[in-house]
């Protein structure tokens, strides 16, 4: 494990293809080997250059248009009793109940 916390930006973690132990991968990419089963693994150079493109082609949103796509996700939405959500399609028959 690198130096950084789990939540640091230039933390890269994976888990092994092979035995599923955690993998600390460089951000430029190459070959890391798993310390526990000594399996291989080529990795790519992370890039962002994709996600930053993306921000910027993205038009703003004002307020207004979030709380709507807001509004609209809820609906998507099915409130369990205990205060959990659930989507409406991975569960059809609770929509049923949710709609008595």
């Amino acid at each position: 494990m690198s130096a950084h916390t789990l939540f640091h930006h230039e933390a890269r973690l994976a888990l092994c293809a092979y035995c599923g132990a955690p993998l600390d991968l460089p951000l430029a990419g190459g070959a890391v080997v798993c310390r526990y089963c000594n399996a291989s693994t080529q990795v790519t150079p992370r890039t962002e250059a994709q996600d930053c493109q993306t921000l910027r082609a993205t038009a703003p949103v004002s307020a207004y248009q979030r709380y709507q796509l807001l509004k609209a996700q809820e609906a998507t939405l099915f409130w369990g009793l205990d205060g959990t959500a659930s989507e409406r399609r991975a569960a059809p028959h609770l929509r049923e109940l949710h709609e008595l």
